[in-house]
C-alpha cells in the first residue's frame, strides 16, 4: 500500500533563556488511497498561531511582526500550505484591525474566503488621534470588502467607534450571517446599504434602527434602552423562525403595544430558548401575545428593587401557564435576597439562593414571608440554597410550601444550613432525635423523585438527622 508522507509541526514549550518557542516536526503517514493528504485541524491551528506572535518592544504598544518573517522560520512545505490556505487569513480579529498594514496583508492573502470580524471597543483607546487614524483606515479597507462578511462582532462600542464602524458597514453584506453590536451611539448613516443582510443569528444593544429592518432570523438578543412591546412584536412576525430569543427589559420603559396590535397574537412555533431579563413584572406582559410550543426552555432574570413585587412574577391570570412553565430562574433583590443560576440546562437546572442580608423590620411584619410564597416551579429539577451573611432559618411550615411546588425535585443541596436542617426533616415528616419537638401542623410532603439530599451542618447534629432524611428519599 502506498502512504502520504506529510510533516507535522507541534509547538514545543523553549527553554527559560530562549525568546519562543520551538517546533517539533515529525512524520505522519497516511495511505495513498485517501483523498489527498488529510491535514489535522489542530496542526492549521498551531500554524495559525505562530502567524502572527506578539513582540513586545520598549513601547507600551504591542507590534506585531509581518507575516513573511514568522513563515521563514517554518519549513517550505507548511509555510506553502498557509500561503495558499485563504481560510487562515479570513479571521479579522482586533488586534488585527489596530494595524492597516497587517490588515491589507490579510485581506490579500484571504483572496474570497468568508471574513469574519471581530472587534471590542474595551480595548481602544479614542483619546489618541493616532489609534483614531489607524482604526478609520483599517474600516476603510473592510468596506471594500463587505461582500465577504459573514460574521461581524462589535462590542462596547463608543459613539466615536459607532460612526468609524458604521462608515465601514455603508456597503452591501448579502452573505452576513451573524450580527453582535452593542454601541453607546446611534447610526447616522443607514447601514449595509439600505439592504439589511438575511441574518441568522443577531444580538443588538441601544441600536434600535437596526431592529427594525430584521428578517428571517433564527437567533436574536436584543437590548434597548427604550424598547417598545410593538417593536418585539414586529421582530417576532418578521421572523417566525426563531430559535432562540433573548430581551432585555429596562424598568417602565417599555411602551404597550397599538390597539391594533394589543389583540393579535403571534406564533413562534420553533422557538426552544426564550430568555428575558427584566425588572419589573409590566415588562412580562408581551409575552401574552407570544405563542409558542410548551417545551419552549424559558429562563427568567427578574431583579427588583421593591419589596412588594420582588417575588409577585404571576403579574396576570393570562400568563399563569407561561410562568409556571419557566425551567430556569434567577431572581435578585437590593434589600433581601438574591438567587443565582449556578448551571442552567434544559433537563439540569439548579438553583443557589444566596441571603446577603436579611430585612429584620421586614420580618416582624410579616414572619412568616419566604421568597418562594408567589412563585411555583414545576420543572425544577435541582434545589441548591446557600445561605451567606445573617442567618434565615427557614420553619417547617415555609419548607412545606417550597417542596410542595417542586413536584419533579430530584436533588436538594442546603448549605451553611444551621437549624433549617432540622426544619426540612419536619416538612418531610421525620422528627430527629435532638432539637426541640414537632409542633408542625402542616401535613408532611411527598417528593416522589427524590433521589439526593445534601446538607452542610454542625458537626454533632447529623447523627439525629440523617436516618430520618434517609427515608424521604426515593
Amino acid at each position: 500500500m502506498r502512504f502520504w508522507r506529510i510533516r507535522r509541526c507541534t509547538p514545543v514549550q523553549a527553554p527559560a533563556a530562549s525568546p519562543s518557542s520551538t517546533l517539533l516536526v515529525e512524520d505522519v503517514l497516511v495511505p495513498a488511497s485517501s483523498p489527498g493528504p488529510i491535514l489535522v485541524d489542530d496542526v492549521l491551528l498551531y500554524i495559525f498561531r505562530y502567524v502572527l506572535p506578539p513582540e513586545v518592544p520598549d513601547e507600551l504598544e504591542v507590534v506585531y511582526r509581518p507575516a513573511t518573517i514568522v513563515l521563514s522560520h517554518v519549513c517550505h512545505y507548511w509555510r506553502h500550505l498557509v500561503n495558499t490556505s485563504p481560510t487562515l487569513w479570513s479571521v479579522l480579529s482586533h488586534p488585527i484591525i489596530m494595524r492597516p498594514t497587517v490588515l491589507l496583508e490579510f485581506l490579500d492573502r484571504s483572496l474570497n474566503a468568508d471574513l469574519c470580524v471581530h472587534l471590542s471597543g474595551k480595548a481602544v483607546d479614542m483619546a489618541s488621534e493616532d489609534t483614531v487614524d489607524r482604526l478609520s483606515q483599517s474600516f476603510q479597507l473592510i468596506s471594500m470588502h463587505t461582500h465577504r462578511l459573514r460574521t461581524f462582532i462589535a462590542l462596547e462600542l463608543s459613539p466615536n467607534l459607532t460612526a468609524i464602524v458604521a462608515a465601514g458597514l455603508a456597503s452591501r453584506a448579502p452573505f452576513l450571517k451573524l450580527l453582535h453590536i452593542t454601541s453607546q451611539g446611534t447610526v447616522g448613516s443607514q447601514l449595509f446599504g439600505d439592504q439589511m443582510p438575511r441574518l441568522q443569528d443577531a444580538s443588538i444593544a441601544r441600536m434600535p434602527i437596526l431592529l427594525l429592518q430584521l428578517r428571517g432570523l433564527t437567533s436574536l438578543s436584543v437590548a434597548q434602552s427604550m424598547l417598545m412591546e410593538q417593536d418585539i412584536m414586529l421582530v417576532a412576525r418578521n421572523c417566525p423562525d426563531l430559535q432562540r430569543l433573548v430581551c432585555t427589559i429596562d424598568e417602565d420603559v417599555l411602551s404597550t403595544v397599538s390597539d391594533a396590535m394589543a389583540s393579535s397574537t403571534v406564533a413562534l412555533n420553533s422557538l426552544r430558548v426564550l430568555v428575558l431579563w427584566t425588572k419589573s413584572p409590566h415588562g412580562l406582559r408581551f409575552l401574552s401575545r407570544l405563542s409558542f410550543p410548551a417545551s419552549t426552555h424559558i429562563m427568567l432574570h427578574y431583579n427588583s428593587y421593591s419589596h412588594q413585587n420582588a417575588f409577585n412574577l404571576d403579574c396576570s391570570a393570562s400568563m399563569h401557564t407561561i410562568i409556571s412553565g419557566i425551567t430556569c430562574m434567577s431572581v435578585s433583590g437590593a434589600r433581601k435576597h438574591a438567587i443565582q443560576v449556578v448551571s442552567p440546562g434544559p433537563s439540569d437546572i439548579q438553583f443557589r439562593v444566596a441571603v446577603e442580608r436579611y430585612d429584620w423590620c421586614a420580618l416582624q411584619r410579616s414572619p412568616h414571608y419566604t421568597p418562594f410564597d408567589a412563585l411555583e416551579f414545576p420543572a425544577l429539577e435541582q434545589l441548591h440554597i446557600r445561605y451567606a451573611g445573617a442567618p434565615l432559618v427557614l420553619l417547617d411550615g415555609d419548607w412545606a410550601k417550597i417542596l410542595s411546588k417542586l413536584p419533579n425535585l430530584t436533588r436538594l443541596s442546603i448549605v451553611d444550613a444551621d437549624f433549617s436542617a432540622y426544619n426540612v426533616a419536619l416538612a418531610l415528616g421525620h422528627k430527629p432525635i435532638w432539637g426541640g419537638s414537632h409542633t408542625s401542623r402542616n401535613v408532611p410532603v411527598i417528593c416522589p423523585l427524590l433521589q439526593s439530599i445534601v446538607i452542610n451542618i454542625e458537626r454533632g447534629m447529623e447523627s439525629g438527622l440523617l436516618p430520618g432524611l434517609a427515608r424521604s428519599l426515593a
